[in-house]
């Protein structure tokens, strides 16, 4: 539970970011919520795929490849307007760094979560 409600907290500062700080209309800003969560989900796979810190084992070659193929894939189509409202590619970017951040934050947390349960 504590690391679903890191990543809604996360969630909520991307949305306030999205709306206070850059001021984007509501098509940009639900554009900006789909990188948010494709990025988030990427960033979750790293964070949970290790019981100790997420940097304690290399990830496959193929998982670095297939996250870096997403990453790609969706900030272009966030950037180019395909099926969505276009977005700068900065604030694409600043998602990005927002959730490599985030999932660096939580990872004490699951450490300890899980220290503290033994599962």
């Amino acid at each position: 539970m504590g690391l679903a409600l890191g990543v809604v907290a996360e969630s909520f500062l991307d949305l306030a970011l999205a709306r206070g700080v850059l001021h984007l209309p509501p098509a940009q800003v639900q554009t900006l919520m789909f990188t948010m969560l494709v990025f988030t989900g990427q960033a979750t796979v790293y964070l949970v795929r290790e019981r100790g810190r997420l940097w304690d084992s290399r990830p496959a070659t193929l998982l670095l490849a297939a996250t870096a193929g997403d990453v790609v894939a969706t900030a272009a189509l966030a950037v180019s307007g395909i099926a969505m409202a276009p977005v700068a590619l900065g604030p694409v970017v600043l998602v990005l760094g927002i959730a490599a951040v985030w999932m660096l934050a939580l990872d004490p947390l699951k450490v300890w979560i899980l220290r503290r349960t033994r599962w």
